[in-house]
């Protein structure tokens, strides 16, 4: 189980930067006990929500729009106002976008973990029910 897992994540998870590895261990964890009918669906709907570096550097470049990109429209408020924290925040930036990035993405990753589980639930409780 755990090497077809393995073998679909790769296939699946490989445009994103690190693939499975990039995963937080917690979501691995999770996913080796789920069957590959879930594993897919997990690893389609990660990839549907996951966010690219190279777009995230775009967005960086362009007028500093990688906070909005990343979902995090408090951080990018004070970026415009500070005007990058006169350009110095801008370029801290670049060494940080990455790694922000990636911390979004490990972050989708549970969240779309957790949503399976719930839903999951639900129909076991709507079918236990019927």
């Amino acid at each position: 189980m755990v090497s077809n897992f393995e073998e679909i994540a790769s296939r699946r998870l490989k445009r994103r930067k690190g693939g499975i590895e990039a995963l937080p261990k917690l979501v691995k964890d999770e996913l080796v006990n789920l069957s590959a009918e879930q594993q897919s669906a997990f690893n389609a709907e990660l990839n549907r929500r996951a966010k690219s570096t190279a777009v995230a550097y775009l967005a960086w470049f362009f007028l500093g729009w990688h906070y909005a990109y990343l979902d995090k429209w408090g951080w990018q408020v004070v970026f415009w106002l500070t005007l990058g924290g006169f350009f110095v925040w801008w370029f801290i930036d670049v060494f940080r976008v990455a790694g922000m990035v990636e911390d979004y993405n490990g972050t989708v990753s549970i969240s779309v973990l957790k949503d399976m589980r719930t839903i999951a639930e639900r129909n076991r409780d709507l079918i236990g029910s019927g």
